[in-house]
């Protein structure tokens, strides 16, 4: 390293050799001015020599400097390199502690083990890399250093790899010996459920026991067998563990001891309650005999009844159906205990009648729903014939009322008939189609016996036809009454009424300036008048065609004045009730300030007294700061007398630094124009410089030229 520096400060050292010769020139032309014409070719010949010395001399400079930094780049590689290794040794034995320091159970160690040896495998690379370098470099001290180190972490690591590859064995071991007594207990549970939880009747329950009994004694065996490898395990979960995983070993092993505790236990709950379900199961299929007869018989009994009065609808089988619904509710409570008799058996699953009670339930609920079912179905059929009767007695009611009006106005055909007679006619023919279309809908939609549709139906098409020649009847009498002069005389009356109608209406406003919620309700009431008259003028639009000209331009006429007043009076009310609105709001904002006005007034000398103690303390606070002016005026008095001689002081000072400054600005002066002489004596200088040059170089040509000749 030491070589290496020497060796680069002594090409720097040399490197300038070309100006050393180019200022030796520079220094030869002057001798030239005083050496003869020989002279001076000797000393051409010795410096065109020493030239080509000196060029040759940089380009082997100029080589060495390449290779020197082609030897630094390679030495800046290895260290960089040997920097990298010595930081991924650093870098794993951090690794290779935490693996090894924080175990797990066996899988993830297998992992560890894996990471290892991956290790490892890196460790022959990293070595493989220093013989290489090593090859480059015969001599450094940093690669004796680094082999050390990694061969210190390669031993380290066979050394963990080992001890981890022992507690792996050691893990395998002890989860094989802990899964083969398992399996055993298992296979021994798996005994006890085919005994206990599969079908059998009640001559097999006995043998069932012995066979039980005789798990009881296996289970025994295995517990000793467990105790025994237990102190085994013990021995070398202590030599091999640390403490977590120890506790996790300590607590399976527990849990091992608990599971055969409670197999123990299981076995004997099993005897005691085999001993339990012989009992049970004599109370089970006594309930059960009684119960299965009595549905079976209610069930026929339900059918029958269904089958022979499906289609009657009296009370004698509301009666009957509703008795039987309670009979069936009170049946459910035999059924609930004969559920908790099969409840006990269901838990184990040991009868071949274990679902028993479900099948009963799902007969119970289908019995009941059956029931009510037809229930329902009955009180639909009499509600449906109640309102079929009574919409059936509007109709033939309204159909007489409608006949018999048709047949007074056909009476009276030849004299006027008036316009309120063929409203009430419309009216009634519109109720009649309205009641029609009802039981048409109900007809649809309710609910009707199949043995009773097509009576439903021949009634509905009889209804229809009376209907029909009813509308034919009015259709006649309304073209009898279409002439001129029965027409232009119902117009003429419509006109007349709609006329009086508008003259009794007074829309005028109210003298006492308060608007009455009476009085809007009244106008509104005018308003509702209008919509009925407006119905009395649609009756008279068929007629129109057949009435006069000038009759038509006076229905037009009072048709457009309704309609007008009409509007107006809208108007009046719309402003009436914002009127009103706004009168209501006056006079909550009057309440409002006869309740301020009344705390104001309440108030009066309370706030009086305030007042005067707010005067008070403001009097004292005015005292506190006339006294504290008065000291402001006189620290104000002082300030001004430091503050006058602080100027007198500063006006001495800067008579001072006024000098100095002048003599500053003197001596700047002068160096300025020491300065500018200087500039131009150099000026100077470099032409005469300029001038000798040509000169030199003149002479130069002219002895070179004589040299010639002389040649």
């Amino acid at each position: 390293c030491i070589c290496f520096y020497f060796f680069q400060d002594l090409i720097n050292e040399n490197i300038d050799g070309e100006s050393l010769l180019s200022n030796l020139e520079d220094c030869l032309e002057q001798v030239f001015k005083t050496t003869s014409i020989e002279g001076r070719t000797q000393l051409k010949h010795i410096i065109t020599e020493y030239q080509t010395r000196w060029s040759n001399y940089n380009i082997k400079q100029k080589q060495l400097k390449q290779i020197l930094h082609n030897v630094k780049i390679d030495r800046m590689e290895i260290d960089e390199t040997l920097n990298e290794i010595n930081d991924w040794i650093i870098e794993h034995r951090y690794k290779l502690n935490d693996l090894i320091n924080n175990l797990s159970l066996r899988d993830e160690n297998r992992k560890r083990l894996y990471q290892l040896k991956c290790f490892s495998n890196d460790i022959n690379v990293k070595q493989t890399l220093l013989n290489t370098l090593k090859e480059k470099i015969l001599e450094n001290d940093r690669f004796d250093i680094i082999q050390q180190v990694l061969n210190e972490f390669q031993e380290e690591l066979r050394i963990k790899t080992n001890s981890l590859e022992e507690f792996v064995r050691t893990q395998i071991f002890i989860e094989d010996s802990k899964q083969s007594i398992m399996e055993k207990l298992k296979f021994l549970m798996d005994r006890l459920s085919l005994c206990t939880k599969t079908d059998c009747d009640l001559d097999t329950l006995q043998s069932r026991l012995n066979k039980i009994e005789e798990y009881k004694f296996e289970l025994e065996n295995l517990e000793q067998e467990f105790n025994q490898s237990y102190e085994q395990y013990q021995s070398i979960i202590e030599f091999n563990l640390n403490s977590m995983i120890k506790l996790n070993y300590q607590q399976n092993f527990e849990q091992m001891h608990l599971v055969i505790n409670n197999g123990k236990q299981t076995i004997e709950r099993a005897i005691l309650e085999l001993k339990h379900l012989c009992d049970t199961w004599y109370q089970y299929e006594k309930h059960n005999k009684i119960f299965v007869s009595w549905l079976n018989q209610t069930e026929n009994q339900l059918t029958t009844f269904i089958t022979t009065n499906n289609d009657d609808d009296n009370d004698y089988t509301i009666d009957y159906l509703n008795q039987l619904s309670e009979d069936i509710s009170d049946k459910d409570k035999q059924l609930k205990e004969l559920e908790e008799l099969e409840s006990l058996i269901n838990d184990y699953d040991w009868s071949r009648q274990a679902h028993n009670t479900s099948i009963l339930r799902e007969r119970i609920i289908v019995l009941l729903g059956q029931c009510n079912s037809q229930l329902e179905r009955t009180q639909q059929t009499v509600n449906f014939n109640q309102q079929w009767q009574s919409l059936v007695s509007i109709i033939h009611t309204l159909f007489e009322t409608y006949q018999q009006q048709l047949i007074e106005i056909r009476q009276e055909q030849k004299s006027l008939i008036h316009l309120d007679t063929i409203q009430n006619i419309q009216q009634s023919r519109l109720q009649c189609e309205q009641n029609m279309k009802q039981l048409e809908t109900l007809a649809t939609t309710g609910f009707i016996h199949s043995t009773k549709k097509e009576s439903i139906r021949t009634q509905m098409r009889t209804l229809k036809l009376q209907l029909n020649e009813l509308n034919e009847l009015f259709s006649t009498i309304q073209q009898d009454l279409r002439t001129r002069s029965q027409a232009c005389e119902l117009v003429q009356t419509c006109i007349d009424e709609m006329n009086l109608f508008l003259n009794s209406l007074q829309i005028q406003s109210n003298d006492n300036e308060i608007v009455s919620l009476t009085w809007i309700q009244n106008l509104r009431n005018q308003l509702d008048q209008f919509d009925v008259k407006s119905k009395r003028l649609r009756t008279v639009d068929s007629f129109l065609s057949h009435c006069t000209t000038e009759l038509m331009r006076s229905f037009e006429s009072m048709t457009n004045r309704f309609q007008v007043t009409r509007k107006e009076l809208e108007t009046f009310i719309n402003e009436n009730e914002l009127f009103y609105t706004r009168q209501q709001e006056l006079d909550v904002y009057l309440v409002e300030l006869d309740r301020h006005l009344n705390y104001l007034t309440t108030n009066y000398e309370t706030f009086e007294s305030i007042q005067k103690d707010n005067r008070r303390e403001l009097d004292i606070k005015l005292d506190k700061h006339q006294q504290l002016f008065q000291s402001i005026k006189e620290f104000d008095k002082q300030v001004a007398k430091s503050v006058q001689k602080r100027l007198n002081h500063l006006e001495q000072n800067s008579s001072l630094l006024q000098e100095k400054a002048m003599q500053t600005f003197t001596f700047i002066t002068t160096i300025k124009f020491e300065c500018e002489q200087l500039i131009t004596d150099i000026k100077q200088m470099n032409d005469w410089l300029k001038l000798t040059d040509q000169q030199l170089n003149k002479y130069l040509i002219i002895n070179l030229s004589t040299a010639e000749e002389k040649k």
